[in-house]
């Protein structure tokens, strides 16, 4: 089944330390900052999950994103410039995905992030041949 998905871009600043994916409650009126620092469980889950780091060219877009029973399964593009920088606002990439149709229990996440190198920093689709990781991050519900 195909997931909601939303991307949401925050300063650097504002991304605390800790884990790369909490679950949340879906549609909180806290900010996604907050989210991440303290989550709260909620019925049904959803997952902020942290990303990448980006510069101020980079682009990120998600490309699908499906639950298979106990897994879900993420997939991301990040366009990233790969030339010189004179002014930079360094942010990060968080993904929300959900609400989950989960019940309690161990479950996981696997994000695969295509990477596509640009060196025009105005023209992010003339971006070069990707490189693509997989991560798989269990959690619990």
């Amino acid at each position: 089944m195909s997931l909601p998905t939303r991307v949401h871009v925050l300063p650097a600043a504002d991304v605390p330390q800790g884990a790369h994916l909490v679950v949340d409650e879906p549609d909180s009126p806290r900010s996604v900052a907050e989210r991440l620092r303290d989550p709260r469980a909620g019925r049904p889950p959803s997952l902020l999950i942290r990303i990448a780091e980006l510069n101020s060219p980079d682009q990120i877009a998600v490309l699908g994103a499906q639950q298979r029973d106990r897994r879900v399964e993420i997939e991301a593009e990040l366009r990233s410039y790969a030339g010189p920088l004179f002014a930079n606002i360094a942010t990060v990439a968080v993904l929300e995905v959900g609400p989950l149709d989960l019940t309690p229990g161990r479950a996981e996440a696997a994000i695969t992030l295509h990477t596509l190198p640009f060196d025009t920093i105005d023209q992010p689709d003339d971006a070069g041949p990707p490189s693509t990781t997989t991560r798989v991050v269990p959690f619990t519900v």
